[in-house]
């Protein structure tokens, strides 16, 4: 053989090489970031979980204990908030979603405050018998695989969709419907 029949296999080879390494660091990557978007998922599980104790459980438990079960609830989706952020920071799709899980832990936070000023039980039972259903249909239509392979439009779609769903009434919540629905589909 020629030394440029040499040179030229070895280059062929070296592209293949390289090709296969991409195609693992990509799958590995893609296996990291479904992981991270599994984590998530399991904030939005636990924090609708607390919700749910806490609804259940309400006229028995102390005030104190209520405070405790809105605080889970609210560190659970500050987490998965977190998670979103780092799962590619930057990504305006991802940022979105945690926009939302942001706007839902602040519910939390404000249910507190309601809470502590020793409002009615329907004043409160209202506002989180609605917040659960919206946590519910976010936890149920969260899909792994989609969002973590979704681009921006993608997951602005995805959440243009899910908004529509959402029946808590909230000021922040309002402002980021009317943001998404004006983002380029």
């Amino acid at each position: 053989m020629k030394r440029s029949s040499l040179i030229t296999m070895a280059l062929i080879l070296s592209v293949l090489l390289n090709l296969v390494m991409l195609q693992q660091v990509i799958g590995e990557k893609d296996e990291a970031k479904l992981a991270h978007f599994e984590e998530i998922h399991n904030g939005l599980t636990y924090s609708l979980s607390f919700g749910e104790t806490l609804k259940e459980n309400y006229d028995e438990l102390a005030l104190d204990e209520k405070v405790e079960y809105l605080t889970a609830m609210h560190w659970s989706l500050t987490l998965s908030a977190w998670t979103l952020e780092d799962v590619e920071p930057g990504d305006r799709g991802n940022d979105n979603i945690a926009k939302l899980l942001t706007i839902y832990r602040g519910i939390s936070s404000d249910l507190k405050e309601m809470i502590r000023k020793d409002n009615a039980n329907n004043a409160v039972m209202n506002p989180l018998t609605i917040w659960l259903k919206d946590m519910n249909y976010l936890k149920e239509n969260f899909d792994l695989v989609q969002l973590s392979k979704a681009n921006d439009k993608g997951v602005n779609s995805y959440l243009r969709a899910l908004l529509q769903e959402l029946e808590y009434e909230n000021e922040s919540l309002e402002e980021f419907r009317h943001a998404i629905e004006n983002t380029e589909s």
